[in-house]
């Protein structure tokens, strides 16, 4: 995880690096910060289907699950 965040500090602007760090993030129980590193995504790519169902995981299991539906079906009506 340090790693993760050290090279993310230094290269926020890397997706692919930002959403692994994301990940990590979330699978480590940090989901305040993976969710900020997720909205950064989202904000550059909203098309992004990783990145959105991440967000509605996390808040799924935030119990969150008016934002987890509008997510999910945000990315449902994209993929038809």
């Amino acid at each position: 995880l340090q790693q993760y965040e050290e090279a993310y500090e230094i290269s926020p602007e890397n997706d692919d690096l930002a959403y692994e760090y994301a990940l990590t993030l979330s699978r480590s129980g940090s989901t305040y910060h993976a969710t900020r590193v997720f909205r950064d995504l989202y904000k550059r790519d909203a098309t992004d289907v990783s990145v959105i169902r991440s967000l509605a995981k996390i808040g799924y299991d935030a119990g969150e699950y008016t934002q987890a539906k509008k997510l999910f079906t945000a990315e449902a009506l994209r993929l038809i």
